[in-house]
């Protein structure tokens, strides 16, 4: 099971949101049941862009759900949800400085990539075509010498995912090192709607055609997910509220 809870802060509580993504490692390296986690910052209110947004932070984990306290279907209780997730640390201080956060719960449908060389999220197929919306996460390690070329293809990509694309629910550009380790979490209504933007965006094919023929990527990563909970706020709204 993937987990990945998007933290805000207020403005004041930065410093304190910068100082929980190094005590965050702590407690994560000491819970049970996680075999891989990141701390992530995301894009400038949420987006793509270069610069960080100080003020939103990212956790992602892979764990056994079955090592949880209780299953994910019978989240709904945000303060426990995040103690069952992440302990007793991590959800206190969510508590007390953040000012809401929302949480997806994610399962592997296929995919393909590396995380840090390793399938973290399994490989090839490993789930059935779910029929409604689905999650996708891809990633990619920039060659340094490349930078500045990926920027002049993906600044046109990121104009057109604000642009009402058909089926789009959800998206936000996060990462691991600006500029270098790039991913994106986007949410669809279907694999169709995914796939027509994927395979039918000018831009988004021009970005991916040079990016294959010139080699810019040291590791990539594509995994495709069934959405199977969620849970709290983002921007004052569940993105996926009354969404079926």
């Amino acid at each position: 099971m993937t987990s990945i809870t998007i933290i805000r802060y207020r403005n004041r509580f930065i410093p304190l949101a910068l100082l929980a993504m190094a005590l965050f490692r702590i407690s994560l390296f000491r819970l049970k049941g996680i075999r891989f986690w990141k701390l992530l910052g995301t894009g400038r209110n949420g987006g793509f862009e270069v610069w960080p947004d100080w003020r939103q932070w990212v956790i992602l984990t892979i764990r056994d759900e079955s090592l949880l306290s209780f299953p994910v279907s019978e989240f709904n209780d945000q303060p426990a949800m995040l103690k069952n997730l992440y302990g007793s640390f991590i959800s206190r201080w969510i508590r007390l400085f953040a000012r809401e956060s929302w949480t997806l719960f994610l399962e592997t449908i296929s995919g393909h990539g590396t995380w840090d060389g390793k399938a973290v999220f399994g490989s090839g197929r490993s789930g059935s075509e779910p029929g409604g919306r689905i999650a996708v996460i891809t990633r990619a390690t920039i060659r340094t010498r490349h930078i500045r070329s990926f920027r002049k293809k993906a600044d046109p990509v990121t104009v057109s995912l604000k642009n009402n694309v058909k089926g789009l629910i959800f998206s936000m550009g996060i990462g691991e090192v600006p500029l270098l380790r790039q991913a994106t979490l986007s949410i669809w209504e279907s694999t169709e709607d995914m796939q027509a933007y994927a395979y039918g965006q000018p831009d988004h094919i021009s970005a991916m055609k040079a990016a294959r023929e010139g080699n810019w990527f040291g590791e990539e990563l594509f995994i495709r997910f069934r959405v199977t909970g969620h849970l709290g706020n983002l921007y004052d709204i569940d993105p996926l509220a009354g969404i079926p």
